[in-house]
């Protein structure tokens, strides 16, 4: 499994560590404060069910940029 657990990130843009990704923080959309959380990206490699889906979804040439990304940023799990 060669990106799985890879693709975690936090919900604030501006955390890039899981140590720090904890407390609450100002969402720059609208305003109001949420709790940072670590959680995986709605396409991953974790399952064969959703490897399979991200493998269409890239296949497809349907936003393959953001999982190109995502795969760039990938350095190991968590």
């Amino acid at each position: 499994m060669f990106f799985k657990g890879s693709f975690y990130s936090c919900t604030d843009p501006n955390v890039d560590n899981e140590d720090d990704c904890c407390g609450l923080y100002v969402n720059p959309n609208n305003g109001i404060v949420v709790t940072r959380e670590w959680r995986n990206s709605n396409f991953h490699f974790d399952n064969i069910f959703m490897a399979m889906l991200t493998l269409f979804e890239i296949c497809s040439l349907e936003m393959w940029p953001d999982y190109m990304y995502l795969a760039v940023d990938a350095v190991g799990p968590g």
